[in-house]
């Protein structure tokens, strides 16, 4: 039998025993009561998984819709261009000039600005339809509201509706050449002038085709059909040359008007003719060219006749006038590169008539294939020849009349050697010549009344010719 201690002992063990076992009950149970907690917290996680998931997956589904939605919006692009759109909720009157204005072509540059500042009217009620040039700065055109050559054939239909008054301001843009080509409408200015113009008369909106010149010849009977129609229902059609009036005469039957260019209308009367620049040694020779390679070898053999004949004394000046993708620095680095003996200057293309002038005065005499190359120079007071591009059919009837106008004919040449014959049997007098005096009242005439019409509120129900 056990002792009364050991008995006392064991319960004692038990006891704690009990106490332990109650205490390992406990965690356990608050170790379940956390399990279950957590079991919970997964199931709670796992259902907004679902939910996530299946946002998700509703999220997917709303992407692929706006997919599809905004590929048949890209399909349906060709009946709408979304540039246009602003013009909608601008709901004052409003005038569209359009030209080959946006390429950093010099000589339309300089009568897009010069109509733009002559029409007295708000400027925020002009816009200026531009071609497409990644490389304009958009900042030459403060302030100014640019669209850009519709992309549809809607967009014709649309700027007539939207637009009140449509001018053309100058330029060689009567030209069927592309008028048959696919999408020709999207670029071609041939092409755009006399879709454009005939939506604006089919609307009954008033068109002036300003100062404008045609190729040497129009074939395409559908074109001259759309000429007949625009020429008899502009509220005023006028060319800048007697050759263009012509063709467009015999063409179509309907006389228009010919005016000067809108260039010629920049105002240097206030100030006296420009010496000879420099030194009296040096022969200045500033030079435009059309930078085709096709007319390259023609400039590089004309330079090499003018060292020739002024050895040491000579200098030449290449002056570009067309900045699309810098083209004719480039052409004039690769032509300068293949001419050896004679000093070249690449110059700056000039950024307004004032720094054209001041670039063609610098020179002795001025030799241009560019039809406003060779106006600003007779303007500006010096000697200017050209080589006609019999090549190009914008050329003949704008080149042979400002010549025949400015009573100088026998300086455009057919060839680079007849040029040089020309320049040199002219040498004896290498002094500046008298600006051409030209009336340009006409000009005047046409944005006055165009401003007064505008001003007024008659823009509307242009009376269309039968």
């Amino acid at each position: 039998m056990k002792k009364p201690n050991e008995i006392i002992d064991k319960l004692r063990y038990l006891n704690r025993l009990l106490i332990d076992t109650s205490k390992t009950t406990k965690e356990i149970a608050a170790r379940e009561e956390t399990l279950v907690r957590a079991l919970d917290q997964v199931q709670d996680s796992l259902q907004r998984s679902q939910g996530l998931l299946q946002t998700v997956e509703e999220s997917i589904t709303r992407w692929e819709q706006a997919d599809r939605l905004t590929g048949e919006c890209v399909r349906r692009m060709k009946y709408v261009n979304l540039e246009y759109f602003p013009a909608m909720y601008d709901r004052q009157h409003k005038i569209l000039l359009a030209g080959f204005y946006g390429a950093r072509n010099l000589g339309d540059e300089l009568m897009f600005r010069k109509v733009y500042e002559d029409l007295d009217v708000r400027k925020d009620q002009i816009y200026v339809l531009m071609c497409d040039n990644d490389g304009l700065d958009v900042f030459d055109y403060p302030g100014i509201n640019i669209l850009h050559y519709p992309k549809t054939k809607y967009d014709y239909n649309f700027l007539a509706r939207e637009f009140d008054v449509l001018i053309f301001g100058g330029g060689a843009i009567i030209d069927d050449g592309a008028y048959r080509l696919e999408e020709s409408y999207t670029y071609d200015m041939g092409r755009i002038f006399i879709e454009l113009s005939l939506a604006f008369i089919e609307k009954g909106k008033k068109v002036f085709p300003l100062a404008l010149s045609a190729s040497s010849d129009l074939t395409d009977p559908g074109y001259i059909r759309k000429l007949k129609r625009v020429a008899e229902g502009s509220a005023d059609f006028s060319v800048r040359d007697r050759y263009s009036a012509a063709l467009i005469r015999r063409l179509t039957g309907v006389e228009v008007k010919v005016v000067n260019d809108i260039v010629f209308s920049y105002d240097l009367s206030s100030e006296g003719v420009p010496e000879k620049p420099g030194d009296d040694r040096k022969v200045i020779v500033g030079i435009v060219w059309i930078c085709y390679e096709n007319v390259k070898r023609a400039c590089i053999e004309l330079i090499g006749r003018l060292q020739e004949h002024y050895g040491d004394r000579l200098e030449i000046r290449l002056i570009p006038f067309y900045d699309y993708r810098s083209c004719d620095k480039i052409f004039y680095e690769a032509m300068a590169a293949e001419i050896s003996g004679v000093p070249i200057r690449i110059c700056e293309m000039p950024g307004n008539f004032r720094e054209t002038c001041d670039q063609i005065r610098g020179c002795d005499l001025l030799i241009s294939m560019r039809y406003h190359g060779a106006l600003i120079g007779m303007m500006a007071g010096r000697k200017t020849y050209s080589l006609l591009y019999s090549e190009h059919s914008h050329y003949y009837n704008k080149m042979t009349d400002l010549y025949e106008k400015c009573g100088k004919p026998g300086r455009l040449t057919g060839t680079a050697e007849e040029l040089y014959q020309k320049i040199v049997s002219e040498e004896e007098d290498q002094g500046p010549e008298e600006r051409p005096l030209l009336d340009n009242q006409e000009y005047w005439k046409i944005l006055s009344g165009i401003s007064a019409d505008f001003r007024e509120g008659r823009i509307n129900h242009c009376e269309v010719k039968a």
